[in-house]
C-alpha cells in the first residue's frame, strides 16, 4: 500500500508542477497582451479605416470618372491646342528669322574681320545664332505635332517656310551690315 501512496503523491506532485507552468505561461500570455493592446488597436482601427473606404470606393470611382470643371491647358499656358499651336509656329518663325540674323552678322564678321581661335565676336555670334534656329526648330516641330495628327502638308510647309525665312534673314544682314567696299 506504501507503493500506491507514493505513485499517489507523485503523481499529486506531477499534476502540482504542471499547473505552476501553466499559470506562469498564463501570466507569460497575459503581459505580451497587455504590451500589444496599443498595436492590437491601431490595427483594428486601419481595418475599420480600410473597410469604410471600400465602402465608400463605388462612389469615388463616380466622383473620378466626372469631367474637370476647367479643362486641362496646352503646354501649362495655353487654353486650347489651335491657340497653342498658333503661338509656337508665330514663335518658331520669329526665331528662325533671329537665328538668320545672328548668321548673317556671323558670317559678315567672318569675311570681313576674320576670326580666331579664341571665342571672339564671330563665335560669340554664330553659336548664339545656332543656339536660336535650334529653339525654332523645336517651336516648329511642336506647333506641327500639337493638338492632331501630323500632315504631310503642313510638315513641309513650315520645313520649307523655316528654310526660307531663314536665308533670307541670313542673306539680308549679311548684305545690309557688310563694309562699304
Amino acid at each position: 500500500m506504501s507503493n500506491d501512496k507514493k505513485t499517489y503523491a507523485d503523481k499529486k506532485l506531477q499534476m502540482a508542477k504542471e499547473k505552476a507552468e501553466l499559470n506562469q505561461l498564463e501570466r507569460d500570455l497575459r503581459k505580451l497582451a497587455q504590451k500589444a493592446a496599443p498595436k492590437t488597436t491601431a490595427i483594428i482601427a486601419l481595418l475599420l479605416f480600410v473597410t469604410a473606404a471600400v465602402a465608400q470606393a463605388p462612389n469615388l470611382h463616380a466622383d473620378l470618372m466626372q469631367p474637370d470643371p476647367q479643362p486641362a491647358k496646352t503646354l501649362f499656358i495655353f487654353n486650347s491646342p489651335k491657340q497653342a499651336r498658333t503661338w509656337t509656329t508665330v514663335a518658331g518663325y520669329a526665331l528662325m528669322a533671329t537665328g538668320g540674323y545672328l548668321s548673317g552678322k556671323a558670317e559678315m564678321k567672318s569675311r570681313y574681320y576674320g576670326t580666331t581661335r579664341n571665342w571672339d565676336s564671330y563665335h560669340i555670334t554664330r553659336d548664339a545664332g545656332l543656339m536660336v534656329t535650334g529653339l525654332s526648330c523645336v517651336s516648329l516641330g511642336a506647333s506641327i505635332t500639337i493638338g492632331e495628327r501630323p500632315r504631310l502638308l503642313d510638315i513641309a510647309w513650315k520645313l520649307g517656310s523655316g528654310l526660307i525665312i531663314y536665308k533670307i534673314a541670313s542673306e539680308a544682314t549679311y548684305h545690309l551690315t557688310a563694309p562699304a567696299r
